[in-house]
């Protein structure tokens, strides 16, 4: 897997977590991104505030 390739080729522990830290930002971006898109769709299917239709998502 690429965080075995990645622990095994990085020796330092400060690229490691910036490795891990770029993929905790990732990841937040695509959960994000999700919570957004959720809301826009309820705001074109039902007329829903914004606010809300991402509090339901």
């Amino acid at each position: 897997s690429l965080p075995e390739v990645l622990g095994s080729r990085i020796r330092s522990p400060w690229g490691r977590r910036a490795y891990w830290l770029q993929a905790e930002v990732v990841a937040m971006a695509t959960d994000m991104a999700e919570v957004i898109g959720g809301a826009v769709a309820l705001h074109l299917l039902f007329g829903l505030p914004l606010v809300l239709g991402g509090a339901i998502t």
